[in-house]
């Protein structure tokens, strides 16, 4: 597949910045149901296989998953501070979670690509840190905290990552000169099957994030005078992907 030149720039740009974990973190917007603009960051996941979308994942009980269900178009803004480039990808946003069982699209816009939605949603689930797959089983955000959150947060990161944690525990326990505690050693085996049910059944509250770009601005700030190029897919904005569509791409003054 010939993939167009502003995706080429940015995978070049996430490879010069790999020893940066941060590189991988992007501005997203999204428009609240009163109309105003919010903003947050993502972290980019990878792209879905020959295609252009941009994968990252969020959760069900987010303020955005509600903005994306009544606006699905969005804007992504990355800044690659070693290279000194800037990118702003408008895209349209398209959600995968489990619904009644099915792994099923839960907004209006369905992008174009081969894989089966369960197997996008179960990649994007089973690749993620056994910390980060504990965050979907916490209590909702902007809830109030309480003071027990603490210890639900603990127990959920016990049960998601295994045994390891409760042998690392014990581990703790025998270097304070305390006797390791028999009976959690009993139930690891426990632990690690649910860890394993988990990594197989994604929280209900797993959602997966596809953005699928029309039009990138790409600004280079290292020459002088500055490069900036606009992308466009044919089409129109509210059809961005008709059956002829090319990516194009001049060269404007930055």
């Amino acid at each position: 597949m010939h993939y167009p030149s502003w995706r080429q720039q940015l995978v070049r740009s996430l490879h010069l910045h790999r020893s940066k974990p941060e590189a991988k973190y992007f501005q997203v917007a999204s428009t609240s149901l009163k109309g105003l603009p919010t903003l947050r960051t993502m972290v980019f996941r990878q792209f879905i296989d020959d295609t252009n979308l941009l994968a990252s994942v969020t959760d069900m009980r987010s303020d955005k998953v509600m903005h994306w269900q009544n606006n699905y178009h969005t804007q992504l803004h990355w800044y690659f501070a070693k290279t000194r480039e800037q990118y702003r990808i408008s895209c349209h946003v398209s959600m995968l979670a489990k619904q009644n069982g099915e792994i099923v699209f839960i907004n209006d816009y369905k992008p174009s690509f081969d894989k089966k939605p369960k197997a996008v949603l179960m990649e994007q689930w089973q690749n993620l840190s056994p910390t980060a797959r504990g965050g979907f089983f916490v209590p909702a955000p902007k809830s109030l905290y309480k003071a027990d959150d603490a210890d639900c947060s603990a127990l959920t990161t016990m049960v998601i990552e295994g045994s390891d944690s409760e042998t690392s525990l014990n581990s703790e326990h025998a270097q304070d000169g305390q006797e390791p505690d028999r009976k959690a050693h009993a139930t690891s085996k426990q632990i690690d099957a649910d860890a394993n049910y988990i990594k197989r059944n994604p929280s209900p509250y797993f959602v997966a994030v596809l953005f699928e770009p029309y039009k990138v601005d790409y600004l280079d700030l290292k020459t002088n005078p500055h490069t900036r190029q606009l992308h466009s897919l044919g089409g129109t904005e509210e059809n961005p992907r008709p059956s002829e569509s090319v990516w194009t791409c001049v060269r404007v003054h930055a």
